[in-house]
C-alpha cells in the first residue's frame, strides 16, 4: 500500500523572527491516496492568509489546528479503556489475598 504525507510549509512571525512550520495538526496522520493528502491541505492554498498556533516557549512548534484527529481520539480511548480494565483485573485479583 502506498502512504501519503500531506506537504505543506507555512512562514510566521514571533517576536520579529520568522518561522517556517509545517504541520497541519499535532498529532499528523499519513493517508492511504494522494486524494485524501490533497484533501487534508485543500483548506491551506498558496498564498492564503491563515491563523499559526504556537508554542510560546518554543515558538518553532507549530499547528494551523488545535484539534486532534479522530483517529488519535480514538486509539486514546481505546488504549485508555484497555489501561482501565487491566487495572480493575489486577485490584480484584489482589483483594482475593
Amino acid at each position: 500500500m502506498w502512504i501519503e504525507e500531506p506537504k505543506l510549509s507555512y512562514t510566521y512571525f514571533v517576536g520579529g523572527q520568522e518561522y517556517v512550520g509545517h504541520n497541519i495538526r499535532i498529532t499528523e496522520t499519513d493517508t492511504a491516496s494522494k486524494q485524501a493528502a490533497e484533501d487534508k491541505i485543500a483548506p491551506y492554498p498558496m498564498g492564503k492568509d491563515v491563523t499559526v498556533f504556537y508554542n510560546p516557549k518554543s515558538p518553532d512548534d507549530s499547528v494551523l489546528e488545535k484539534q486532534l484527529d479522530t483517529t488519535t481520539l480514538l486509539m486514546l480511548g481505546i488504549g485508555g479503556s484497555i489501561f482501565l480494565v487491566v487495572g480493575i483485573l489486577i485490584f480484584l485479583n489482589a483483594s482475593k489475598f
